[in-house]
Order: structure tokens, then C-alpha cells, then sequence
């Protein structure tokens, strides 16, 4: 794994980890934030990491369909359901 995938991992990593800390706070607007960001950073650093262009976007269905992964589709599902609410503060 190239250095910049695994700052990207770690960083996905406690974003993921601040997610789960506002959803048992209640704050859900953040939540939904945070967790988008996580789900981004991951699939950003697989694109990079397998060599593929570096994307800048934050829509999270082209981000799957550029890693080329076959996710299940409860999955997909959560994902799709996510990316509409990327609103950052």
C-alpha cells in the first residue's frame, strides 16, 4: 500500500470512529458527515492505490464503480442511500 492510501485509510479510519461518536450523541447531521467522508477517503485510496486516475469528487456511486469492487448489494444500497446528503459545514 502506497503511503498516501494509508494516510488516507487512517484518516478514514477516525472519521469513521468521530461517526459513531456523533450518532450516539445524537447529532446525526454530523454523523451522516462524517460517515460519508470515511466511505470517500476508503474508496479515494483503493482508486490510488490500484494505480487508477486520482478523482476529485464526493459522489460516492462513482467512486464505487471506479474501484471497479463488487460490493453486495445491502451495501451498495447503504451507499446510495448516503450520498445524497454530503453537505459539509
Amino acid at each position: 500500500m502506497k503511503n498516501i492510501t494509508k494516510e488516507w485509510a487512517k484518516s478514514a479510519e477516525k472519521d469513521l470512529r468521530d461517526a459513531l461518536i456523533l450518532f450516539n450523541n445524537k447529532s446525526y447531521k454530523n454523523c451522516i458527515l462524517y460517515s460519508h467522508q470515511a466511505i470517500e477517503k476508503i474508496l479515494k485510496s483503493i482508486i490510488v492505490d490500484k494505480n487508477y486516475r486520482q478523482i476529485r469528487t464526493h459522489d460516492l456511486i462513482s467512486l464505487v464503480n471506479d474501484t471497479k469492487l463488487r460490493l453486495p448489494p445491502d451495501i451498495l444500497d447503504f451507499i446510495d442511500l448516503l450520498n445524497p446528503h454530503y453537505l459539509p459545514p
